[in-house]
């Protein structure tokens, strides 16, 4: 089975973390705004990177590792 990666990089500040994480790990029901995506198969989905508890903390956390503002 191929397998095939989609990267995107985007520069977000800290409030939208939230509903980030929501979109990403497929938290809702049903998008309005992509009725096509099949949340059955959202568990073949992968992180290259599996951020711990909540998308904020990993956020700052990262941020202070990198020594960013």
């Amino acid at each position: 089975m191929a397998q095939h990666a989609i990267l995107r990089f985007e520069k977000h500040k800290g409030n939208p973390a939230r509903p980030l994480e929501a979109h990403h790990e497929r938290q809702k029901e049903q998008y309005a705004s992509n009725p096509d995506i099949d949340t059955i198969r959202s568990k073949y989905n992968f992180h290259i990177v599996k951020p711990e508890g909540r998308y904020y903390h990993f956020i700052q956390s990262r941020i202070e590792q990198a020594g960013c503002r």
